[in-house]
């Protein structure tokens, strides 16, 4: 069976830093098949032969705490789990003068309920479009430097430190790889 993980808060700003090379590497000598890592933001696409499920992120997460002496949260989802997620996002339409990022965010746990996203939050611009038990679909436009990090502070506020974002477009990436 094919999954996903999604590493939080790694190869950022020249922090936290793990080579999707040697993550690679990792996963496959630990015995993981047909691993493949897209972009160096910590998403990797692989088969887990007969792993339990339930216990592939914590896995994942500690054979990076041993390797590479980081502790990063580690979301792991099946791969049609990602695909049917994906189906749930509105088309994706620009209001036209500013750029848009399209968003999702996977929670660390399943959620019946979700916090309300604030009504303030300053200039900007960003609207929740849809909501899963372990995920949140946003839309966001950059009209200024800092409104994705606004976003994604926002998001921390609202659902703590376990959750990890990524775009509409590295995910789609991540589900045909």
């Amino acid at each position: 069976m094919r999954f996903i993980a999604l590493l939080r808060g790694i190869n950022i700003s020249g922090h936290r830093k793990i080579k999707m090379a040697d993550l690679k590497r990792l996963m496959s000598e630990s015995g993981f098949e047909n691993v493949a890592t897209i972009q160096a933001s910590g998403n990797v696409a692989f088969d887990a032969g007969s792993r339990s499920t339930a216990n592939l992120g914590r896995e994942i997460g500690a054979l990076i705490q041993e390797h590479f002496k980081l502790d990063v949260p580690t979301i792991v989802m099946p791969g049609d789990e990602l695909t049917e997620i994906l189906k749930q996002i509105p088309e994706q339409l620009s209001s036209g003068e500013y750029p848009t990022k399209y968003n999702v965010t996977f929670l660390d746990e399943e959620r019946n309920q979700h916090p309300k996203f604030p009504a303030d939050t300053g200039s900007l611009v960003a609207t929740i479009m849809s909501q899963g038990s372990r995920y949140v679909c946003g839309r966001v436009e950059i009209r200024r430097n800092g409104d994705t990090l606004r976003y994604m502070e926002i998001l921390d506020s609202l659902y703590g430190k376990g959750i990890t974002t990524r775009t509409v477009g590295t995910l789609e990436k991540l589900v045909q790889a």
